[in-house]
């Protein structure tokens, strides 16, 4: 009984902040948006914690990038998110290796690589930034995201073997 307690609140929890990334990848591509067309002074505001109007002044290629990964960024964890709800809502614990749930874990570690990769190339660019006398900083985060790659991928092998294990099984007589 405590298990899908557990679950039914992990769901929430996840479906709650996949919502909340959808929300926040929309606010920052409605945010660049109004950035290049309407306000430019909005890309002091654009990120929050980060101010790109000293990008935006250096070089409006540098700001188009820069934007591009943190709205690639957020939109990639969004998805895993999505992913992940995915499998929460098609994991039975009672016969947990399923098809759908080794390529949902699959699919999970590619995204979670996607997201670290994004992560560094966002970080070398902001520190190259700064090297080019702008005050622009990011806060990284790329090596936990390629752990928890790595992880995943470890998992997602460990049920894809359970899952040609417990079919083998259920032909055994």
């Amino acid at each position: 009984m405590k298990e899908k307690q557990v679950f039914g609140f992990l769901k929430w929890m996840v479906g709650a902040i996949f919502i909340g990334l959808c929300v926040k990848t929309g606010a920052l591509m409605t945010s660049f948006g109004v950035s290049l067309r309407v306000n430019p002074e909005a890309a002091a505001d654009l990120y929050p914690g980060v101010s790109l109007q000293e990008v935006l002044q250096y070089g409006f290629m540098h700001y188009v990038v820069v934007v591009w990964l943190i709205i690639s960024l957020s939109a990639i964890k969004a998805y895993l998110f999505y992913l992940l709800f995915k499998a929460l809502l098609r994991l039975d614990l009672s016969n947990p290796f399923g098809e759908l749930l080794a390529v949902l874990l699959q699919k999970m570690s590619w995204c979670a690589l996607q997201v670290g990769i994004t992560a560094f190339i966002l970080q070398e660019y902001a520190k190259w930034l700064t090297r080019q006398s702008l005050s622009f900083q990011m806060e990284g985060g790329e090596m936990e995201y390629l752990f928890f790659a790595a992880i995943l991928f470890v998992l997602a092998s460990i049920f894809k073997r359970g899952t040609v294990l417990q079919s083998e099984n259920e032909l055994t007589i």
